[in-house]
């Protein structure tokens, strides 16, 4: 009968310990929930922070927007005469360089004949050097 209780005691010193194991995760548990909880708040008031400054953002940015349309209109009454007169004379321009192309693209053959006519000079430089090494050679 002492076994027995003896086994009895064990058993329930045993259970006594699961349960105090058990009792300190489920409180373990409730702190990580409990500050779960908090992190989730904080995350939705961040993004109640974040979702107002998006808000100012595109109020803003429609502000910069209207401004900057405006002052394009302006600029465009302002200096349309100017740029009229600005593309006037790039075209003038423009003509000038097509007709100086033109001009280039003569020179540009005629240096390409040139240095044909060098090539053509030097190979019979080089034939006239080989006879007359060949005419030293034979003396």
């Amino acid at each position: 009968m002492a076994e027995a209780n003896g086994a009895i005691e064990r058993r329930m010193a045993f259970l006594e310990k699961v349960y105090l194991e058990d009792r300190e995760r489920w409180r373990e548990t409730k702190q990580l929930l409990e500050k779960n909880e908090e992190r989730w708040r904080e995350t939705e008031q961040l993004q109640e922070k974040n979702e107002e400054r998006w808000q100012k953002n595109e109020e803003r940015w429609r502000e910069m927007e209207k401004k900057y349309e405006e002052r394009w209109r302006e600029n465009e009454k302002k200096y349309e005469g100017r740029f009229q007169r600005m593309f006037q004379m790039l075209e003038l321009h423009g003509k000038n360089f097509d007709s100086h192309n033109k001009k280039f693209d003569i020179h540009a053959k005629n240096l390409e004949i040139h240095a044909k006519e060098l090539v053509r000079l030097r190979r019979s430089n080089e034939a006239v050097l080989r006879s007359l090494h060949r005419i030293m050679e034979g003396r």
